[in-house]
């Protein structure tokens, strides 16, 4: 079974986040498109980085301050301090001063975690209520983290990095701000976020049960009554506490704490509330009389989705996600069907193609009383023009149209993830200049674009390709090869690269023999482990260069040999800050 990795996601401040978000969006809106320098308007411009105060009514203690902005903070406010004491430390006569507005903070964070739902992961929780009463060490009861699982994500970006970058991203769209951390559990990753010191903190798989021992126990979301029993024994870490009998904690402080633990090392799974889209569109159908019938269920089911696609081409909107629930009767939990599409469509025709091919084949546990047809994500309808101006046939418009046919058939046949098209990236890495994305169900797929995402090749980034090799092979030299030369880049690549040992010339560093030394299942059919060939020609070196905070600077010097008996072949030395040159084999012609 895999191992889960699960990202967290800490809006720090959020009501204060959301609220400056939405006044600047609103500023933008209002704002006339003239150029003014006078000092009304500066301070108008400046209106966005003015000081927050939220306050909330407490039913015991009346106005007291719910949470405040940095700058009111050193000014001296404090949360629960009376709202008329704040008052008078403002920083700023600007300063902004509102009332707590929950479900406005609620509903902010469910529409941010639509827009993760489809560029980062199809699985994001919003974080838990604490109950009654707040968690050690937690001000405040509204949640202002996420809990995204991304177990397997990072093979779709490259790494784990790249995903929280990517979610920088996102965040940064709306200018917003956040601290991330990724853990095995949902319950490490949301106590190193909120606990932990660093803005972003990857814990290698494996080894969280290690690194949650330094967090403090309140990391645990825990009551504040047993935080306080803990710290009268002595105990203020994780790790402390685990080192405890455990037999003698439920007893003691109580099974919760136990539970908790289980939680965060991963002994016991932590039940979370998925997030789900709220439906753009939506039609529902209660049967008068329960059936398990397949044919009286497509034929309403075929229903629902006329009315759906007639209400999506009258907004000129296409559904790009739609879904079909069967509530079951006896208290069976419903039956969800879903169906993604490559491209926005309108054709009630083809959704309900493609809602029967997913249905075919479904067992129900009890009879139907109720389905409900929902489009999720929608998307406008391209519109393509068919004159002479752009060039665009009606054979082409065709083709496209089969062609998104095809991949929405296909990936609801036989899922999502295994229809899958070639993104490229900005990695100078050869194996990490691209990433696979589903192409079915998502609403920024970039084959959609016009004109493409563009190609890429093995000399993205730092590649500095030579015109003519400096290293020649002592049988024969030769003109390196041309960035026009199909065969400059291999048709395959091993994953991972393969150890070699190179012999060179002493005297003009040219390539002589390689040698195989690793096992039969890395190497080419046409290749032999553990065999010498002498090299007939080589021709590089082509350089790439990497440089990261973690490796630093990473130098691959790439040639294209041909060797005897035909073979040709893509390799490449390496060289890494600290370590010693290596070579290997990274790839094959033909």
């Amino acid at each position: 079974m895999r191992r889960q990795r699960w990202l967290a996601i800490w809006l720090v401040d959020w009501p204060i986040q959301r609220l400056r978000h939405s006044r600047q969006n609103a500023d933008s809106r209002l704002c006339e498109p003239t150029i003014d320098v006078t000092p009304d308007n500066r301070s108008r411009d400046s209106a966005a980085e003015s000081p927050i105060l939220i306050w909330h009514e407490d039913p015991r203690h009346g106005r007291r301050v719910l949470v405040a902005c940095r700058a009111c903070r050193g000014a001296g406010i404090r949360r629960e301090m009376p709202l008329h004491e704040a008052l008078s430390l403002l920083p700023d006569p600007a300063s902004i001063v509102q009332r707590h507005e929950p479900d406005a903070d609620r509903r902010a964070l469910a529409h941010l975690a639509d827009e993760l739902l489809i560029e980062i992961s199809p699985l994001v929780a919003i974080e838990p209520s604490p109950g009654r009463s707040n968690w050690a060490g937690i001000a405040y009861r509204h949640s202002e983290i996420l809990l995204v699982n991304v177990t397997g994500i990072g093979d779709w970006f490259g790494t784990e990095t790249a995903v929280i970058e990517a979610t920088r991203q996102l965040l940064a769209r709306h200018g917003l701000r956040a601290a991330m951390a990724i853990a095995d559990t949902a319950a490490a990753a949301w106590g190193m976020v909120r606990f932990g010191r660093e803005e972003t903190l990857i814990v290698t798989p494996g080894e969280t049960a290690d690194a949650i021992n330094r967090l403090p126990v309140r990391s645990l979301r825990i009551t504040n009554e047993t935080a306080h029993q803990l710290h009268r024994l002595g105990i203020e870490t994780v790790g402390q506490l685990r080192r405890l009998p455990r037999s003698g904690l439920a007893t003691r402080l109580g099974s919760d704490l136990v539970r908790r633990i289980d939680q965060i090392i991963g002994t016991t799974e932590e039940p979370l509330v998925m997030h789900h889209t709220e439906p753009e569109d939506v039609a529902i159908c209660e049967l008068e009389y329960p059936t398990t019938d397949k044919d009286i269920l497509q034929h309403r089911i075929a229903l629902l989705i006329d009315d759906v696609a007639v209400r999506l081409a009258a907004r000129v909107r296409g559904a790009l996600r739609l879904s079909c629930r069967l509530d079951l009767l006896e208290n069976h939990p419903p039956r969800r069907i879903d169906v993604g599409l490559f491209a926005p469509t309108a054709d009630a025709d083809h959704l309900k193609r493609l809602m029967a091919t997913s249905i075919d084949g479904k067992q129900l546990a009890a009879m139907v009383n109720r389905i409900t047809v929902a489009v999720d994500l929608s998307g406008p309808l391209q519109q393509f023009q068919t004159t002479l101006f752009d060039g665009t046939s009606t054979s082409d418009i065709g083709d496209r149209r089969k062609i998104a046919r095809l991949i929405e058939t296909v990936a609801n046949r036989l899922g999502h993830d295994a229809v899958v098209g070639v993104v490229p990236t900005e990695h100078p890495r050869p194996e990490s200049a691209y990433v696979l994305k589903p192409l079915a169900g998502r609403g920024d797929n970039p084959l959609l674009r016009r004109g493409g995402a563009g190609r890429g090749n093995a000399s993205r980034g730092g590649s500095k390709p030579a015109l003519k090799s400096p290293r020649r092979s002592v049988a024969q030299p030769a003109i390196g090869p041309l960035p026009s030369d199909p065969l400059r880049r291999p048709l395959n690549l091993y994953q991972p690269p393969v150890l070699i040992k190179v012999s060179e010339s002493k005297g003009d560093g040219g390539i002589e023999e390689v040698h195989f030394v690793t096992d039969a299942k890395n190497n080419a059919s046409e290749v032999r482990p553990t065999r010498t060939y002498r090299v007939l020609r080589c021709w590089g070196p082509e350089r790439i260069e990497n440089r990261t905070p973690s490796v630093g600077r990473e130098v691959r010097d790439y040639y294209r040999v041909e060797i005897e008996g035909g073979g040709w072949l893509w390799l490449f030395r390496h060289w890494r800050h600290g370590d010693r040159e290596n070579w290997f084999l990274h790839g094959r012609f033909g």
